[in-house]
């Protein structure tokens, strides 16, 4: 999808994808209109109220302002990814019925790099990941088991990453391969373009670079792992760049 216009113009695109579930559109044949990365997990999506809808597009505006000034280029990715954005507002609410308009943040390390074996509140606050050339690495979940999102009631986290969303600085992307697996559909494993090795921004004496990503939405009791094929031995940081709509207690512990 291209450049969208507006958050307006995003959130009407996204009522159009929540109405077609609703209608009894399956998520693969929603994929073929806007591609994305999403188990194939049976869906609700409900619309938002239209001061959930304001409360988020504030959010969303704001997020937008801040990162223009650190790369236009991850500014303009999540530009493209607002209709992803909206809906997984949406599911969170078909799924909760709760009110996500003041519940919605950046993603964070501990979540998404947490499997079975390796709790949420394991207390990571890092996005360093060690690869090592020719080996595979996880950026989500790991070798011991998919991440699986709580489906406690109160505690459960809706998560989606942006387009293109996968951001390292001042290091080339050091993977060329990637592959995204739900429990209930594992896509074809796809290679990087010849320009992940490029850089997309130089600003701030940081040079930014990112590696190609459908948006990428991640539900509660659906276990997902992202892995890559390394191409360089370097420990550095991924960032994983995304929305994460939570319910009241998901973050308790602050």
């Amino acid at each position: 999808m291209g450049q969208i216009g507006s958050l307006e113009e995003a959130y009407a695109i996204a009522r159009d994808y929540a109405s077609e579930i609703a209608d009894g559109m399956g998520i693969e044949a929603l994929r073929r209109t806007f591609p994305m990365f999403v188990s194939d997990k049976d869906i609700s999506a409900d619309e938002l109220s239209p001061p959930e809808a304001t409360a988020i597009g504030t959010f969303l505006g704001e997020l937008i302002d801040s990162w223009q000034d650190r790369s236009q280029s991850i500014a303009k990715n999540i530009k493209r990814s607002l209709p992803a954005t909206y809906l997984t507002a949406m599911i969170a609410k078909g799924v909760t019925g709760g009110n996500f308009g003041d519940k919605i943040a950046e993603a964070n390390p501990a979540p998404l790099m947490a499997t079975e074996t390796r709790p949420t509140d394991l207390g990571l606050t890092n996005w360093s990941v060690a690869f090592t050339a020719g080996d595979v690495a996880y950026l989500i979940g790991s070798s011991t088991g998919k991440y699986i999102p709580t489906q406690t009631t109160g505690e459960r986290k809706f998560v989606v990453l942006i387009k293109d969303g996968l951001v390292t600085v001042d290091t080339p992307t050091p993977f060329d391969e990637i592959s995204v697996e739900f429990d209930a559909k594992n896509y074809q494993p796809f290679a990087l373009n010849a320009d992940a090795k490029i850089a997309i921004d130089q600003s701030n004496n940081k040079v930014v670079y990112t590696a190609r990503l459908y948006p990428t939405i991640i539900l509660p009791g659906v276990g997902v792992d992202m892995k890559v094929k390394a191409t360089d031995t370097v420990t550095t940081d991924v960032y994983r760049l995304g929305i994460t709509f939570y319910e009241k207690t998901a973050y308790s512990s602050l």
